[in-house]
C-alpha cells in the first residue's frame, strides 16, 4: 500500500507540512516494500485550485491514504471521492509519522480547513456554523433581556 505525506522536504528526516495544496513535496510511502519516493509539488505555484489539481495527482500515483497538517474542503471531496483515507499529520519528522501509521497510532478524519492558500488556521468549516448560531443565540438573549428590563421597569413603577 502507497501512502502519501505532504513533506517540507526531500526527505525523510524532513516536517511533515502543515498545509495540502501547497506542500513542497509529497512523500509516497510504500509500505510493502519500505521504499519512498519525495516528488515535487506540481500544484504548489498553481494560481488557484491547488488543493484539487493536488488531491488529483496524488490520486493518479495510487496513494490509499494521506497524511497532512491540513487538507481543505475542496482537495478533502477529490481524495475521498477517490477512496483516499485522510489521516491529520503532526509537525514531527516524515519518518516518524510514517511509524505512528505503521503503529496505527493515526485516526481517519473527515475534518478539514477552510480552503485557501496553504490555509494555515485550523478553522474548520463545522466552526463556522457554531459561530452563527452563537451569535444568533446572543441576539435572541439582548432582545429577552431588553424586555426583562421593560416589564421589570413597569413592575416597580406600580
Amino acid at each position: 500500500m502507497i501512502i502519501c505525506i505532504t513533506s517540507n522536504g526531500n526527505t525523510l528526516d524532513a516536517t511533515v507540512s502543515p498545509v495540502f495544496g501547497r506542500c513542497p513535496y509529497y512523500i509516497f510511502y510504500d509500505l510493502d516494500k519500505d521504499t519512498y519516493e519525495a516528488v515535487p509539488n506540481p500544484s504548489v505555484m498553481a494560481r488557484g485550485g491547488a488543493g484539487i489539481q493536488a488531491a488529483q495527482f496524488i490520486v493518479n500515483k495510487g496513494a490509499k491514504a494521506i497524511i497532512s497538517g491540513n487538507i481543505g474542503p475542496n482537495a478533502a471531496s477529490v481524495l475521498q471521492s477517490a477512496g483516499v483515507d485522510i489521516f491529520i499529520g503532526e509537525p514531527v519528522s516524515v519518518r516518524e509519522i510514517v511509524d505512528k501509521f505503521k503503529r496505527e497510532e493515526l485516526h481517519k478524519t473527515g475534518v478539514t480547513t477552510q480552503a485557501g492558500y496553504g490555509a494555515s488556521s485550523q478553522v474548520r468549516p463545522d466552526v463556522e456554523k457554531d459561530l452563527a448560531e452563537i451569535k444568533d443565540t446572543l441576539k435572541k438573549l439582548s432582545e429577552e433581556t431588553k424586555n426583562l428590563v421593560e416589564r421589570l421597569e413597569k413592575l416597580e413603577k406600580k
